[in-house]
């Protein structure tokens, strides 16, 4: 039986991992208004970022839905760790910009890159530290196993699926089935 300690522990872990698929779908989403609302185009490297930041929440998804697994925070890991190489891969394409604007506008003092690899560096120390606080990796059903629980559950997943397909329009119409331009300035559908 487990300790009333490990019973909040477990509680916060759901919350927190909720939390997660939440910040990073708001980030889709965000990402989404500023390309349709604001006319910011998005870069093959920021395509490829939101394709990172969907594997990377797909697997807490799974921790949320079924139960919690060390081989699911591996898998978030290894998202996160594919969406900081390629932030960085921009960060530093925009270092030597002899106008030293980067690419598009700044959000909060950062650019979207820039935010996108803080947030990689963020989820893999969470999950470094979830998975080695956990007394045991398993634990069934997070949030499925009362009605209300279920029901965030489901419209976390709903609402994943929806910014999913979302982004896969958005790179439709952008490149269509060929390869998306360096410098995007207009849509091709």
């Amino acid at each position: 039986m487990p300790s009333m300690y490990q019973a909040y522990l477990n509680k916060g872990i759901a919350f927190l991992a909720w939390g997660e698929c939440i910040g990073v779908i708001l980030v889709l989403i965000t990402a989404s208004i500023l390309q349709f609302y604001f006319e910011e185009l998005p870069c093959p490297l920021c395509l490829l970022q939101r394709a990172a930041m969907i594997l990377m929440v797909l697997p807490i998804l799974l921790n949320l839905r079924h139960e919690r697994h060390i081989f699911n925070y591996t898998l978030s890991s290894l998202g996160a760790l594919l969406l900081g190489g390629i932030a960085m891969r921009q960060v530093l394409l925009h270092i030597n910009d002899p106008q030293g604007s980067g690419y598009r506008n700044i959000l909060w003092g950062f650019h979207l890159y820039t935010w996108a690899f803080i947030m990689a560096v963020i989820i893999i120390a969470y999950n470094c530290i979830v998975s080695s606080a956990l007394k045991e990796y398993r634990v069934p059903y997070l949030y499925y196993q009362h009605p209300q629980g279920k029901k965030i559950v489901i419209t976390t997943i709903l609402l994943f699926i929806f910014t999913a397909a979302l982004n896969v329009i958005t790179v439709y119409s952008e490149c269509g089935f060929k390869q998306c331009p360096d410098n995007p300035t207009h849509y091709i559908h």
